[in-house]
Formats: C-alpha cells, sequence, structure tokens
C-alpha cells in the first residue's frame, strides 16, 4: 500500500515539475539577473568592518551594523495623542 502511494505521489511530482518547467526556468533567469545586477551595482563600505554592501542595504551583510546615518533630534517626528494634548492644554490654562 505504501508503495502505491509513493509511486502515486511521485509520478504527481513528476507531472507538475513538467507541465510548470518553462515556469521555472524563466523564474531562474529572473533570479540570475538580480544577482547579477546587484553584484555589478554601486557599494558603499561599513564603517565597522570595512565590508562593501549594497547602496539599498540598510545593515551591513558581515557584522550587522547599522549602514544608515544616525537621525538628528531634528529629524525625528514626535506623536502625540489628543488626549494627551488636551490635558497638555489643561495644565497650561491652569
Amino acid at each position: 500500500m505504501f508503495a502505491l502511494l509513493l509511486l502515486a505521489t511521485a509520478v504527481w511530482l513528476g507531472r507538475v515539475l513538467y507541465d510548470n518547467a518553462e515556469a521555472l526556468v524563466i523564474g531562474a533567469a529572473a533570479i540570475r539577473r538580480r544577482i547579477a545586477a546587484s553584484a555589478e551595482g554601486p557599494t558603499r563600505a561599513c564603517q565597522n568592518c570595512q565590508a562593501q554592501n549594497s547602496m539599498t542595504a540598510k545593515f551591513c551583510t558581515s557584522c550587522g551594523t547599522s549602514l544608515g546615518q544616525p537621525a538628528s533630534r531634528d529629524d525625528r517626528v514626535t506623536v502625540v495623542s489628543e488626549k494627551e494634548r488636551s490635558s497638555t492644554e489643561l495644565r497650561r490654562s491652569a
């Protein structure tokens, strides 16, 4: 019984792979193109370990250090809820 189930599964898997072979080949080619494009693109060096990283990377692929510039105090946005805002206004008016 197990052998028949295994054989049926193998036949089904072979059929699925055969029917989708073109899509698999196209997908593999697209992946190769993306890898080649990212390898040829501009890079920047990590300040900690000097490893080369893509320009879109946020963290070093070698040591994990953040590659972005830290935000200055002026760049940060503070979110204040309406409840906090109204309580602050009440304290100021008192």
